[in-house]
């Protein structure tokens, strides 16, 4: 069974008198994207069906650039002279005329994005197109086609956006990892806490990918074992109040120059609980066991959390207690926080 953030009301709560740290499992954060000099585009189109994007607004377009396929810079929204804007409408509402339906394996170099597209400028003249296949549509259809005048003229107008004819590492995106933890916390706070029940005033996501898959830009998946604590502080102890387990798959896209979580795919319970893990897990699925097979990680990483989490926000907290057990004192908080 799939969820989107909006059934989250359908996950199970955890009773108070259920000690978390004996039933959660947590580990540093891992991430085997694999993934960065080539990427490889798998799509839904068909060679009947043609993109129709209509006129999308210039100012929602995003703009990557990439160094033997690593993205080392990014625009979420350029600004575009009036000429420009004429320029890029005209472009897009090329999108249906001329180029091939295909799948390639291609190393990316200038990216202009909007939500129903992804034109890749390639380094050897080609445009690899990957589009809705109708306007508000969930299929998309990929083409390519040699760069017409219209592409270049897109081109030199997207390239201008970026600083200098060097592409400079130091104004690099934030990893991968990073950007995707975010976003998977951002939904379990705003998404899945609310819907545990007691007194909470702090809720700090558990989030660890095993694997990800960033082929399809449109479609970023995270694998992997994602919790919800929520806490409420009295002093300078935080006191679990309520939370659960929700490992899985996450879909991410990039909405507004940062990634968003838009699907959720998550482990069933009871009898379900392995079939359904050996199936969204598929070849991660070793690799998400290994993580949740180490009880001893589990409340150091908690713990860790929650002590990143106090320092990030100037709180007092210095220890953690669970109900029924004894407050346990917190690390000391990783010097990135402090």
């Amino acid at each position: 069974m799939a969820i989107c953030p909006d059934c989250a009301a359908q996950m199970k709560n955890s009773p108070d008198d259920q000690n978390p740290m004996k039933r959660t499992i947590l580990l540093p954060s891992v991430l085997t994207t694999g993934i960065l000099a080539v990427v490889v585009l798998a799509f839904w189109g068909c060679a009947s069906i043609r993109p129709d994007v209509g006129s999308p607004d210039p100012a929602t377009f995003s703009l990557r650039l990439h160094e033997n396929g690593k993205d080392v810079q990014r625009i979420a929204s350029p600004a575009w002279t009036p000429d420009e804007n004429v320029l890029l409408r005209r472009w897009t509402e090329s999108f249906g005329k001329g180029g091939s339906v295909s799948f390639v394996t291609f190393a990316p170099g200038l990216v202009v994005s909007s939500d129903s597209f992804h034109a890749n400028f390639l380094s050897d003249g080609t445009l690899v197109l990957n589009a809705r296949s109708a306007r508000g549509g969930k299929k998309w259809t990929q083409l390519v086609r040699k760069r017409t005048e219209l592409d270049a003229a897109v081109f030199a107008a997207a390239r201008s956006k970026f600083a200098g004819d060097e592409i400079s590492a130091t104004a690099s995106s934030a990893p991968a990892e990073s950007g995707a933890e975010e976003a998977i916390a951002r939904y379990l706070r705003e998404s899945v806490a609310p819907n545990y029940g007691g007194e909470w005033e702090h809720c700090v996501p558990f989030v660890r990918i095993v694997a990800t898959d960033d082929t399809d830009p449109s479609d970023i998946r995270a694998w992997g074992e994602f919790r919800v604590f929520n806490y409420r502080l009295e002093g300078d102890t935080f006191h679990f109040v309520s939370g659960g387990n929700h490992p899985g798959l996450m879909h991410l896209r990039e909405t507004d120059g940062a990634l968003a979580v838009v699907f959720f795919d998550p482990v069933l319970d009871g009898s379900e609980y392995t079939p359904s893990a050996k199936r969204i897990f598929g070849k991660h699925y070793k690799a998400w066991m290994a993580l949740v097979a180490d009880d001893k990680a589990l409340e150091a990483a908690r713990l860790q959390d929650l002590a990143d989490y106090a320092a990030e926000n100037n709180l007092p907290a210095k220890f953690a207690k669970d109900y029924g057990w004894d407050p346990v004192p917190l690390p000391p908080a990783h010097p990135a926080t402090l």
